[in-house]
């Protein structure tokens, strides 16, 4: 499957929460389905959105605090 530039991929999951307190990121991988490599971000937005994260292999979507 290739994903194309602006393709909107929507799916829904479920994290478990830590048991320790604390402060977490959420974290956005994306991996080849054929070699499981880890593949690249590259990401750049104008407005309210997400604004110029290049490069490494994973997106921080939000941080969250557990008490």
């Amino acid at each position: 499957m290739c994903i194309r530039d602006r393709t909107l991929i929507s799916d829904t999951i479920s994290i478990e929460l830590p048991a320790s307190p604390g402060m977490y990121r959420v974290l956005l991988g994306l991996y080849d389905y054929n070699t499981g490599q880890r593949l690249p971000v590259a990401v750049s937005q104008a407005g309210d959105n997400i604004v110029g994260v290049l490069g490494g292999d994973s997106l921080h979507l939000k941080s969250i605090t557990v008490n």
